[in-house]
């Protein structure tokens, strides 16, 4: 006779789930995520934020700081982080900054991070955010890779840097930025390869850039979402 297994009773669920949700964050993501592993899943939830961001152009045309963006955005993720009972820590200081975004705003004091994600205490990956509604400014960009290094002591293999894309020419604008990543003069964080841009919806678009720090080759995200240029700006591109 051939067994024929039951479903599973709700309790019987509720003691898989919770099991599940007791495992380190890399086990957690080949269960929960379509990738397998825990860059692949935050890189979709990631996504997954950008594209609810793209709904919300009508509350967003009348923006002007690019703190209540990301707030903005990583209240979306966070939504995203909360059933497998992470969570999306803002403004979070760590690694040494240039001065641009220290903490004590000196030179080789305490940076001052956009989101870090973390499960309980430990960080799981670092988030940067940049805005171009002035025309695409490739040492802006430089500046903002850079940070990724110097603001994770840790040296993780992956960070996450998402561009808001202001600009007249959504495309033309997407070109000029994986330019300026690519062709970046990086001392402490070359660049060793960019990748094929991957597109979404129609105002997102995604590639990765691989660099190198000391021995160890890490893996910038970028998430380029085309946003409404503020109100009275100029055609720039």
């Amino acid at each position: 006779m051939v067994a024929v297994e039951r479903p599973l009773n709700a309790g019987e669920l509720r003691v898989g789930v919770l099991e599940a949700l007791s495992r380190n964050p890399e086990q957690m993501a080949a269960i929960f995520g379509n990738a397998t592993d825990l860059e692949g899943l935050l890189r979709e939830l990631h996504v997954e934020a950008a594209e609810e961001m793209l709904l919300l152009e009508a509350t967003l045309v009348d923006l002007r700081d690019e703190d209540k963006f990301n707030h903005i955005y990583a209240k979306l993720l966070a939504g995203r982080l909360r059933f497998l009972r992470w969570s999306v820590s803002e403004g979070s200081p760590g690694g040494v900054s240039d001065g641009t975004g220290a903490v004590k705003g000196t030179a080789g004091g305490e940076g001052w991070r956009d989101w870090v994600i973390k499960a309980g205490t430990q960080e799981l990956c670092v988030g940067e955010a940049l805005r171009c509604n002035g025309g695409v400014d490739p040492k802006y960009i430089e500046d903002h890779v850079n940070k990724l290094a110097r603001y994770d002591p840790i040296g993780r293999s992956f960070a996450f840097l998402v561009a808001y894309i202001e600009l007249a020419y959504f495309d033309r604008g997407v070109e000029k930025y994986r330019s300026a990543v690519a062709n970046a003069t990086l001392v402490d964080f070359p660049v060793v390869r960019t990748d094929e841009m991957v597109t979404g919806p129609i105002r997102l678009k995604t590639f990765r850039s691989v660099h190198r720090r000391t021995d160890t080759e890490i893996t910038v995200h970028h998430l380029l979402i085309g946003l409404p240029r503020p109100k009275g700006s100029a055609g720039k591109t």
